[in-house]
């Protein structure tokens, strides 16, 4: 195992103390070699090199890997230090477009969108994308933009989500992220990539798709701390259209304070306009094994955070939803 050489651990420990060390590790070595660097390891990479990689339970990848890291090092320190890791999971607006279009039933025109813990954005352009559901009665489900570049596809494994033909209407949208990435600069594309498992070669291309788009027109990404910038960023919006703050794994990144502080300011935010919240951060068992729980809010306007509803359970990258909000 690549965790018993020692100077893999040492050239690892160079990540900052928040973030986690294996992730960053292999994003480095990963982004190293999507931009070209020339070492055996690429075999192991269906991502560099197709689908038609080296099986790695065949051939023992651990020895070329820390030879990799050991013959770049350099290089590597750099990236485990100064990056971070913060995918951007395109798959995950499969339960994110019935979610708002949920919210949509529940107010008067178009919404404003906030993401908490956007990265680059791509999430926050869920209604030029095309989705496919697949039913499970064998069926399937085409909604969303027809000619659409990036296509997102679901197994919907229960439930009756609301899912229009047309995306619900956006007024206006926005991210914060404490390092928000670019999607039109190379090396910060190249940094979402790495963060792919390499083996997911579906998600690289949708990610490629997305983030083409995302150059067309890029999305707004404002940096900084969400409990510092949240109130900022929302008053900055129209006053007479509703506002849904969502994030999506992000909670389990802040402190029990923190989180607390966070729903605060949602609710302080409530009293002066339509506020809705979605959030999908919680780990839950579903009939397809381990997901994520997604819940939905109406935040009340005298600035009281009614107890969140869990309306969907969905694959953390977006692959499979179950739909369970109540009637």
């Amino acid at each position: 195992m690549a965790a018993a050489d020692d100077d893999v651990l040492a050239i690892a420990g160079a990540v900052p103390a928040d973030q986690p060390a294996p992730n960053n590790l292999f994003a480095a070595v990963h982004a190293l070699l999507l931009d070209g660097a020339a070492h055996d390891l690429r075999e192991w990479y269906p991502s560099v090199v197709g689908e038609d990689a080296r099986d790695p339970n065949v051939d023992d990848p651990v020895p070329a890997f820390a030879d990799f890291v050991r013959s770049h090092e350099a290089r590597v320190r750099e990236l485990v230090a100064t990056r971070r890791t913060q995918t951007n999971a395109v798959g995950r607006t499969s339960v994110l477009y019935p979610a708002f279009a949920r919210v949509a039933e529940r107010v008067d025109g178009p919404v404003a969108l906030v993401e908490v813990g956007a990265s680059a954005g791509l999430n926050l352009l869920f209604d030029r994308y095309s989705y496919q559901y697949r039913l499970p009665d064998g069926g399937a489900r085409t909604v969303g933009v027809d000619d659409a570049s990036v296509t997102v596809s679901a197994d919907l494994r229960a439930g009756d989500p609301p899912l229009p033909a047309d995306p619900p209407a956006v007024a206006t949208r926005v991210g914060i992220d404490l390092n928000p990435l670019d999607a039109t600069d190379d090396e910060d594309l190249n940094w979402l990539r790495a963060l792919v498992w390499p083996e997911h070669v579906d998600r690289h291309e949708q990610l490629a798709a997305a983030a083409t788009v995302a150059r067309t027109d890029p999305p707004e990404i404002v940096a900084g701390d969400a409990l510092d910038v949240l109130t900022a960023v929302v008053d900055e919006l129209p006053t007479d259209v509703a506002v849904c703050v969502y994030d999506t794994q992000v909670l389990y990144q802040l402190t029990e304070a923190q989180r607390d502080r966070y729903r605060d300011l949602l609710a302080d935010l409530a009293t002066d306009r339509d506020l809705h919240w979605v959030s999908g951060s919680h780990a839950v068992e579903s009939s397809d094994g381990p997901g994520i729980a997604l819940r939905h809010a109406d935040v009340s306007d005298d600035g009281v955070l009614e107890p969140t509803t869990t309306i969907a359970r969905y694959e953390s990258h977006g692959r499979w939803l179950e739909w369970v909000a109540p009637e």
